[in-house]
């Protein structure tokens, strides 16, 4: 039996791309990852877009599927579609950083949302953190 999952790309020049995989055979996120990106250049290939192409491939190593395991998608946890993003969240500390004065109430780095929401995606940028005042 074939397991179909929907990955969905979020980022500033692809954003919006949704794609449909057999997940069988995959052993790693960084496999999924790799066949999502295939799928897209091959969408942009057979369109001419040749500038597109390049950019995909100046920053295809950035891209990855966060908060989840590949158990996780094998399963189905999270629900579809998976979030394939190049945001640079994988360079932000995520923690929250306690405040050093007792005047200020919150001060840090807000908590990435969980990826794969069932609502609908606000703006693309899910992996986007935001600082707290």
């Amino acid at each position: 039996m074939q397991i179909e999952r929907s990955f969905k790309v979020s980022c500033p020049h692809f954003g919006g791309y949704v794609v449909s995989l057999s997940v069988n055979d995959f052993d790693s996120l960084e496999e999924v990852v790799a066949a999502v990106l295939d799928q897209l250049k091959a969408t942009l290939a057979a369109s001419g877009f040749e500038a597109l192409l390049s950019t995909l491939d100046t920053e295809s190593s950035k891209y990855h599927i966060h908060d989840r395991t590949i158990e996780d998608v094998l399963m189905g946890v999270g629900g579809s579609p998976y979030y394939v993003c190049n945001h640079g969240c994988l360079s932000i500390p995520t923690q929250v950083v306690e405040p050093s004065t007792p005047s200020v109430q919150s001060v840090g780095v807000e908590p990435s949302a969980p990826a794969n929401e069932d609502s609908e995606e606000s703006d693309g940028d899910e992996c986007e953190t935001k600082s707290l005042l």
